[in-house]
């Protein structure tokens, strides 16, 4: 494109091509390691680390527009199939993956309510920037007339 919003493929980096390559030879010939022979479990373990993944990639360290619902939850898809098709000691399961679904979507479903439910009632509303009381980057500031 000649708005420059897009990098062509000729300009990128000669060694991101080879990287790209190994990462891919990597993944496609992945193998147990000797460390999951150890693996600590409990009940619930799968829940757990489905609401553990939703709130970290709720991050800031998230680009903007990977934090919002869809994208957050393919890329969560996306992770946790490939850990449980190339990772786990066991094989795939699907009980697994469905247990990781459903702590994803219950964290959503808990942190969705809990902010309309602050804004149902007009409680204080948490600025990013400072973690304080305050005004979201996205409000405006209005002031009365003189």
């Amino acid at each position: 494109m000649s708005d420059g919003t897009c990098i062509a493929i000729r300009r990128a980096p000669p060694c991101a091509a080879w990287l790209v390559a190994l990462f891919a030879l990597l993944l496609c010939t992945a193998a147990p390691c000797a460390a999951q022979c150890c693996r600590v479990s409990f009940p619930g373990d799968e829940l757990v680390i489905g609401g553990s993944a939703n709130v970290l990639l709720r991050g800031p360290w998230m680009s903007a527009a990977w934090r919002r619902p869809l994208p957050r939850l393919a890329v969560f898809a996306l992770g946790s199939f490939a850990y449980e098709r190339y990772f786990d000691q066991s094989g795939w399961e699907w009980r697994d993956f469905n247990q990781r679904l459903a702590g994803y979507v219950a964290t959503e479903a808990i942190v969705t309510g809990v902010r309309w439910l602050r804004r149902r009632l007009g409680g204080p509303r948490l600025s990013y920037s400072t973690g304080r009381p305050g005004l979201d980057a996205t409000e405006e500031v209005s002031h009365p007339p003189p």
